[in-house]
Formats: C-alpha cells, sequence, structure tokens
C-alpha cells in the first residue's frame, strides 16, 4: 500500500490545480456582487431622494435602505451559490477523502429532521429545518454520519399596533454525529448539559428531577461529570451499564475539547451527539484567497474534530456484541 503524502504534498499536487480556476472564479463573482450591489443601493439612494421632499416622513430614508440590504444579502447568495457548490465539490469532498478513505462527502444532504427527532434529545417542535455537509462511511469498525444542522422555531406576537411580528429561534445549530455503538440499547439513556446544578448547585439538582420528559434522573457516582451533565433514562440499570467510569470520564473530556454544549443519547444500537456551534464549517471564504494551505487545513481540523469522536468515546473497541 503506497505511503500516504503529507498534507503539504496533497495541498500542492492535489489541490492547486482545483484551487486555481476557483480562485478566478471568485473574483469573478465578487465584481458581480459589487456591480449588482452597487446598483441596488444607487436605486435604493435615488428613491429616497425622490421621496423625501415631498413626504418628509422618515421612512422615505428608512425603507429604502432596509430593502437595499435584503435585496443585497439575497444577490450575494444567488450569485456565489454556484462557487460555493464548485468548491464544496473540486476541494471539500478530496479533502474529506484524503483525511478519510472511507468516507463519503454530499454537500446538499445531512441529517434529515427524522433522525434528528428520533435521537430524542430536543423535544420542541421544529418550524424551520436545514441541513448540509453530510459525511458519512467508516472509521475502523464503526459506521458513521455527520452533518451540519440548524433546527429552529417560531413565534408570533402583536405588537401595540396588532402588527405581527415573527420571532425564529434556535433549538439546536451545530455538528450532529450518529454511530454505530454496536449495542442495542432496550431503554433510551440521555446525557445533557448541566446547566441548573452549574448555575444553583444542590437546588439545581431539585430542579434536575422536576423535568422528566427525558426519562428518570439517573444519580451516578462521578462529581465531576455530574457537575457538567444530566443523565435521564428510562432504564436505570441499562443507563449505568452504559456509562462506565471510562466512557464518563471521555464524554468529559471530549466536552472540554469541544468547548461547547454537547449533548449525547443512546437509542437502539446508536449514540447520537450534538455539538453546539455557530461556525458555519466547510465554507469558503468569499473575500479571502482560496490558495491559501492554512484554509484548507482548518477544513481538516474541522473533519478531525468530528471524526476522533471515535478514538475520543473509544467507539471502536467492540466491548459488547449486539443482541
Amino acid at each position: 500500500m503506497a505511503e500516504k503524502p503529507s498534507f503539504e504534498q496533497f495541498f500542492e499536487t492535489e489541490l492547486i490545480p482545483a484551487l486555481q480556476p476557483l480562485e478566478e472564479r471568485r473574483k469573478t463573482v465578487i465584481k458581480r456582487i459589487a456591480v449588482t450591489c452597487g446598483i441596488i443601493f444607487g436605486i435604493a439612494l435615488l428613491s429616497a431622494a425622490l421621496w423625501w421632499p415631498d413626504s418628509r416622513d422618515p421612512q422615505a430614508l428608512l425603507l429604502p435602505g432596509i430593502a437595499a440590504v435584503v435585496l443585497s444579502a439575497v444577490a450575494f447568495k444567488l450569485m456565489s451559490a454556484d462557487y460555493v457548490y464548485a468548491f464544496k465539490n473540486q476541494v471539500v469532498g478530496p479533502i474529506v477523502k484524503y483525511v478519510g478513505p472511507e468516507l463519503t462527502y454530499l454537500p446538499q444532504s445531512g441529517i434529515s429532521e427524522s433522525r434528528f427527532r428520533a435521537s430524542g434529545i430536543f423535544h420542541h417542535r421544529i418550524d424551520r429545518y436545514h441541513c448540509e455537509d453530510m459525511v458519512q462511511g467508516a472509521v475502523g469498525t464503526t459506521r458513521i454520519e455527520f452533518s451540519e444542522l440548524h433546527a429552529e422555531y417560531k413565534t408570533e406576537t402583536r405588537d401595540s399596533k396588532g402588527r405581527r411580528q415573527t420571532q425564529w429561534h434556535t433549538i439546536f445549530r451545530g455538528l450532529f454525529f450518529i454511530a454505530d455503538f454496536n449495542k442495542h440499547f432496550n431503554g433510551r439513556t440521555f446525557v445533557l448539559p448541566d446547566s441548573a446544578e452549574k448555575l444553583f448547585g444542590r437546588f439545581g439538582q431539585k430542579l434536575q428531577e422536576i423535568g422528566k420528559s427525558h426519562g428518570e434522573l439517573v444519580k451516578l457516582e462521578d462529581p465531576a461529570f455530574e457537575k457538567e451533565f444530566a443523565v435521564y433514562s428510562n432504564d436505570q440499570v441499562e443507563a449505568r451499564y452504559i456509562l462506565s467510569p471510562a466512557l464518563m470520564r471521555r464524554m468529559l473530556e471530549f466536552k472540554i475539547k469541544t468547548g461547547g454544549k454537547v449533548h449525547f443519547s443512546f437509542i437502539g444500537g446508536e449514540v447520537n451527539i450534538g455539538i453546539s456551534s455557530t461556525k458555519n464549517r466547510f465554507e469558503p471564504k468569499l473575500f479571502s484567497t482560496v490558495l491559501d494551505i492554512e484554509m484548507a487545513r482548518e477544513f481538516v481540523e474541522d473533519l478531525q474534530l468530528a471524526l476522533g469522536i471515535v478514538d475520543d468515546l473509544n467507539l471502536n473497541t467492540r466491548i459488547w456484541t449486539k443482541e
């Protein structure tokens, strides 16, 4: 078997030939966007100038400005879409193969809403759902799949003049990961960020027991773990069987490594992991050159964070055999 090239060699031999035409394409897209946005804002200023002398209404200045911003944002998205798609297929795809030859990258796919719901982690209704950048395949003996996703719900209120106002609220945004745990679980066990105990101490423990939508609270003999997570299950014995001292230590270390909120569920024969983040991974930076090895290296690091879950949680060590 041929030795895997260094990332520097891979970048020079495999990526640069794809990046050079993409760099020219990027510059063309920026010019087109600049011209389009210039026209939009020019029309907005002209509209405001014509409207203001007659009405003296502040909205004569405000509304054209808002319209120009919205139209410019739409133009930016539409005019850069083909470039982004080409970049993902010609650059991110090969990077995924470089990092994991057994992996497949599907830029326009993601963890489906039904699978996200099936994880049982989040119970709120979903009014808007978006997913992208699916990676699936095997790491060692463990089947995995993950993608970025953003699930939201909306609320509607009326102001003092009876005008309806809609607000969107994030349920979860970040990287969602599903892996084969090689053990069929009879129950459902959830390991969730523990905000209550961090904020309220012992009183927070009582608050944990109030919400039972995820099952009964499971008390464990690990103060450091319980400071960061609250565990719920409909099978106390199985929950303790799953959450061995070694796995709890690894989950705690993984949470510290990611630096954000991490949610886990153990259902069926899978572990579901939600890593909260506002970072939009695997996207090209339109206003920066793509002929930059550090840009490509950042994609590799994002992939390694996700794929590292298999090693971080020791999922390739087959302790159990599925029933």
